[in-house]
């Protein structure tokens, strides 16, 4: 058979396959303008259109448009005298903060998860928030739960697992409020997607110092996780014991005291305070 169609369900052939990966579509070719151009301004600011679209060998039209992607999305802006020349905005030194910050909690956290990985034999986890969502940054798995592959980066709304609403029950009202105004996806019958259910649990969790998942994210898997926090109360991340639910209430109590003392550990170790009281504020 000659060559193939892709929209027929047949797989393209490898020289037509070779000659569509040298030829990026509008939307790559834009998208690395774009990127090429950022990676200018930041090594070279200030600096006008001219002058970058000279290096990259791009119409000054092109090089526009993409400063004023830039500029409409927050990473620069233009000098306020003068003829239009630009700069990057903190925006940028913000990412560069929190990616330290993410290494600093990952290299802090782990020698305490695998302690507490090795007490147990439970799967641990360490998830930090970004907006709605929670992202897996560590994971060690426990011999019960080998079989369930979660790769660091893997996200879940907040509400749906145990890490989750450790970290919203630290919120603030009006972060907490603005969390509950929008749909709260329910992927299994399990979930508690109604506001005021969700609620009244998280001022729980807040009063307790720990949460519970029950099957809600992924059927036949329990949590127990408690949030880490700065001095001023405020949640950078959480941790969590994940055992099979048939397991789950037979070491709760043990592992619930675990989990919490480990988190209130990498959060004195995070902030230099390593022998500070083990009582939540």
């Amino acid at each position: 058979m000659g060559k193939a169609h892709a929209e027929e369900g047949f797989e393209v052939d490898g020289s037509a396959r070779s000659k569509a990966t040298k030829r990026p579509g509008p939307v790559l070719r834009s998208a690395t303008a774009t990127l090429k151009t950022f990676e200018i301004v930041a090594e070279q600011q200030p600096v006008g259109v001219s002058e970058v679209a000279r290096q990259l060998g791009l119409s000054k039209s092109t090089v526009q448009r993409c400063l004023v992607t830039l500029h409409e999305a927050g990473w620069i802006r233009p000098e306020p005298d003068g003829p239009t020349r630009w700069v990057i905005t903190a925006k940028s030194f913000g990412i560069a903060r929190r990616v330290g910050d993410t290494r600093r909690l990952r290299a802090t956290a782990r020698p305490v998860l695998q302690r507490l990985h090795d007490t147990t034999g439970a799967t641990v986890q360490l998830i930090v928030p970004e907006g709605r969502e929670g992202i897996l940054l560590e994971r060690i798995a426990g011999m019960t739960l080998q079989h369930v592959f979660l790769p660091p980066g893997t996200r879940a709304p907040l509400h749906l697992r145990a890490e989750g609403k450790a970290i919203l029950s630290r919120l603030a009202d009006r972060d907490l409020e603005a969390y509950l105004a929008e749909e709260l996806a329910a992927p299994s019958p399990h979930a508690v997607v109604d506001p005021a259910r969700v609620r009244r649990e998280l001022l729980e969790i807040r009063t307790r110092g720990w949460a519970l998942s029950k099957d809600e994210l992924v059927e036949g898997i329990s949590s127990i996780a408690s949030p880490i926090l700065d001095l001023e109360g405020r949640p950078l991340a959480a941790i969590s014991l994940d055992v099979p639910t048939r397991h789950f209430e037979q070491e709760r109590a043990r592992n619930r005291k675990l989990v919490v003392e480990a988190s209130i550990e990498i959060g004195a170790l995070l902030d230099g305070r390593a022998g500070r009281s083990k009582k939540r504020r």
